[in-house]
Order: structure tokens, then sequence, then C-alpha cells
């Protein structure tokens, strides 16, 4: 039988839906819902809404609520034009219908493949799960988070290490893990803040750990989690630069001087013999010809420190 955790009331309401499309223009579009629940929707009549895993606000009868983009339908089937959205803020409903009673889901996972291929004209139309396609809406990222999960009530309350994390969820390493079907509350340290989510167990390992859907977050969590399962690369990280109005020719680098090398002192000076002192004027001339021949000492400079040692007439 199926799984569905909530259920459908398919019904027609007229919403507005507002966001940014993927050019970063503001858009504001009528909409109307094909199904509603009690944390989500399926809009139909739409063209160009951002892609899974953005955020909208719908406003249906002057309620309004931040939702996220689950699914975007396909023009080469029946979902052309719908999108699935999750309400990012926990207990807010917005349709003004009365929620149905629970009824269970009817459909079957124990359909035999060859009678939904047949139904279904050709392997193409067939659903995710039964054709072997990945059904997930978000990529994981990969990560080593340590993390506090709760039951809703507070009465279990225990240590974990999230794996990994998407925007639709996140795998907990636990020695033991909750039932499924339980609603539970995780909150983690992620930019200098705590952030809080609610969830729903949908796979339980023993000794292993647990699968958790979210349910439930605010605004600003959820662009903490996107920014968190953002891929890292330098497009990420790095601003684009900033366009120029005119580009200019790109001046030569300037040339750098020149330092000629130096001969390295001798630890000690050379010992002279006192029988036989050199010459001071050879001594001096060989000083100048070595600071001259290293580029040390012009013959302007050596002219202007030899006039300074003439005495001064009066």
């Amino acid at each position: 039988m199926g799984h569905r955790s909530e259920q459908r009331i398919v019904i027609s309401i007229p919403v507005i839906v507002r966001g940014v499309d993927s050019r970063g223009a503001p858009f504001v579009v009528p909409a109307t819902t094909h199904d509603i629940s009690c944390t989500g929707a399926c809009l139909q009549g739409l063209n160009g809404l951002p892609g899974p895993g953005k955020k909208v606000e719908i406003e249906c009868q002057n309620e309004k609520s931040w939702y996220r983009v689950q699914w975007i339908g396909e023009s080469r089937n029946s979902t052309a034009g719908r999108a699935g959205v999750r309400c990012l803020e926990p207990g807010k409903y917005i349709w003004g219908v009365t929620p149905k009673e629970w009824e269970a889901d009817t459909y079957d996972h124990a359909t035999p493949r060859a009678m939904v291929a047949q139904a279904a004209g050709s392997p193409d139309d067939l659903s995710p799960e039964l054709s072997g396609q990945e059904r997930r809406l978000f990529p994981r990222h990969a990560c080593r988070i340590e993390a506090q999960v709760s039951t809703q009530d507070d009465a279990i309350r225990l240590l974990g290490k999230i794996t990994d994390i998407s925007l639709g969820g996140c795998y907990v390493e636990m020695l033991s893990p909750l039932p499924v079907k339980t609603s539970v509350k995780l909150s983690f340290q992620q930019d200098d803040a705590t952030l809080r989510l609610t969830g729903l167990v949908r796979l339980s390992q023993m000794s292993l750990g647990m699968g958790v859907a979210f349910t439930g977050m605010t605004p600003e969590g959820f662009e903490r989690l996107r920014r968190l399962t953002l891929p890292a690369g330098p497009s990420s990280s790095a601003p684009p630069a900033p366009a120029q109005a005119k580009a200019t020719p790109a001046r030569p680098p300037r040339p750098e001087p020149r330092t000629p090398p130096v001969d390295p002192l001798p630890d000690s000076p050379p010992e002279l013999d006192p029988l036989d002192p050199p010459d001071v004027r050879e001594t001096l001339a060989a000083v100048v010809r070595i600071l001259s021949r290293k580029g040390l000492l012009t013959r302007a400079e050596l002219l202007e420190e030899l006039e300074r040692l003439k005495p001064v007439r009066r």
C-alpha cells in the first residue's frame, strides 16, 4: 500500500505566487491549486517557476506563507505546468478549507511492472520508483555535524551525527534510532547559530542511524540550510567581478631596478704586514675601482665627495 503521510484534497483554489526567477528578477503570477494538504500543495497553471529548492511566497484569500518548491512537472507528461510546494512555516495553513480525516492510501506498490507498463504505454512513462531512476529531488551534501534529536514532546532526547544533508532531509548516525513515522526535532550549529528543524523518520536502521525528511523550518532556517548544501567551488565562494564600462589597456609591468650582487664580507679582515704597509693612495684607488665596478659608486658621486674635502678659502 502507499505511504503518504497526510491526506490530500483535490480542489481548485486561486492563489498568487511571488518569488525571484532564475535570472534574479522578481515575479508575481496567478495560479490555482490542483490539490492541497496540511503542509503543502500541488499548483497548476505555472510557467517559468524556479526549480526545486527555491523559496516562493503564496497568497490565498488574504493569507500568506513561505513555501519551498519540491518538484517541477515535466512538459512531456501530465504534470506539465504543475509544481509541488511544501510550507516552510510550521503550523501555517492558508487554504481556508477544513482538512479531511486521514484515509488509507490505496496506491499498491506491489502492482506488477508489466501491468503498469502496459497502462503507461512505454517504459519512459513509468514513475521513478518503478523505472529505477533517481527519486531524490535535492542533491545530498556529505558532512559531519553533531546534532541533537528529540521527539515533539521532548520526552526523548538523543545525540547523533548528521553524515549527509539536503534541502529535503538528512541522515543521522546513532546507535538507537527512533521508529519510522516518528515526528522529531533536530538542532545543530551552523553559521554561528543554532539551526532548528522538524522532520519525520522515514528510515530506521538499528545500531546504524535513521533517515529524516524535513517537514518544517523557518524562512531564516531555510536560507542557512540552503547555504550549507551549496556545492563547494570557486563560483559559490567568490563574488563575480564587476563589469567595467570601458576596457582600458593594461599597462606593462614596471621593470624592477636591478641590484648588483654584493660579495659577502669575510669573517675577518685580511692581515697586513706591519713592515710593508700599503700606500694610502693605492689603497683608496683600489677601493674606488671596486665600488665603481660593483655599481655602488659613480664618477659624479666621487667628484662630489672630493670637492667636499677641499679646504674652504677665506
